[in-house]
């Protein structure tokens, strides 16, 4: 039997934190443990730098982190892609015209601008941990700082699109206009559905073989480019009207769900 290999987005699809869910459901583990044990393989695709504790009890054989500018397989690391100095010192000069609350991160670590905004401890408390802002690094030194990705956080929708208009257009950019006002910014590279691909072609997984579950705006493009693409009962339409399928919700186990009708 050929090997498969399936991508799962964190957020919204094994752990919902905005509802209450911080880690994934017995029945999801169960799943995600069952499909491995049959020779497959399963994968985190995040925008998230690192992977939540919660997540922990999950042996992932592979990670795509920052939006496909991290990625690695059986702990070994495939590709880097971080910041340069003379990057790193633009983005700053640049943010810091719009917003004083951004922050650095990505597989090496967290630097926050400051321990004191209302906005990053909003954005910890959905993404993070806000017990542990206060033990976070500053940004103070940017040559210290190695990070695949920078989030700055805006208090109006006129700033982030003045911000937005002063980037590089080859970089890879999320832009978030409603809810919490932010962008996720990462060098040109991969990004997170082309990230997913890559890998898959790097095993050499035939693309019928290939799965993918998600949910938010940041997995569309991956909900594209994956063959057997799942968006989850609580998705936003653009990504349910991109997948090929469509599971439960992330409170109603649709990961699991899904992973049990697979053949």
């Amino acid at each position: 039997m050929r090997q498969k290999i399936a991508f799962f987005d964190i957020d919204g699809t094994l752990i919902d934190v905005k509802n209450g869910l911080l880690e994934p459901t017995k029945e999801t583990v169960e799943a995600l443990h069952d499909f491995q044990n049959k020779g497959n393989y399963i994968v985190a695709a995040s925008a998230r730098g690192t992977l939540p504790d919660s997540l922990n009890q999950i042996n992932f054989d592979g990670l795509i982190l920052s939006d496909g500018h991290y990625i690695e397989f059986n702990n070994e690391p495939i590709i880097d892609n971080v910041f340069s100095l003379d990057e790193l010192t633009f983005l700053e000069h640049t943010i810091q015209k719009y917003t004083d609350s951004y922050i650095f991160g990505g597989f090496h670590g967290t630097w926050f601008s400051t321990h004191d905004s209302d906005l990053i401890y909003k954005q910890e408390l959905e993404y993070g941990d806000v017990s542990t802002i206060s033990q976070k690094p500053l940004a103070q030194n940017i040559t210290r700082i190695r990070a695949n990705s920078m989030t700055p956080l805006f208090q109006s929708l006129e700033l982030l699109n003045a911000c937005y208009k002063e980037l590089p257009d080859m970089w890879s950019i999320n832009k978030y206009d409603t809810g919490l006002l932010r962008m996720d910014i990462h060098r040109q590279g991969y990004e997170k559905g082309t990230a997913c691909q890559y890998l898959a072609e790097l095993l050499n997984i035939h693309e019928e073989d290939r799965y993918a579950m998600g949910d938010g705006y940041n997995d569309i493009e991956m909900l594209s480019l994956i063959q057997n693409s799942v968006a989850m009962g609580n998705a936003v339409d653009e990504s349910k009207s991109i997948a090929k399928h469509t599971t439960l919700s992330v409170l109603e186990n649709g990961v699991a769900i899904f992973l049990k009708s697979i053949k």
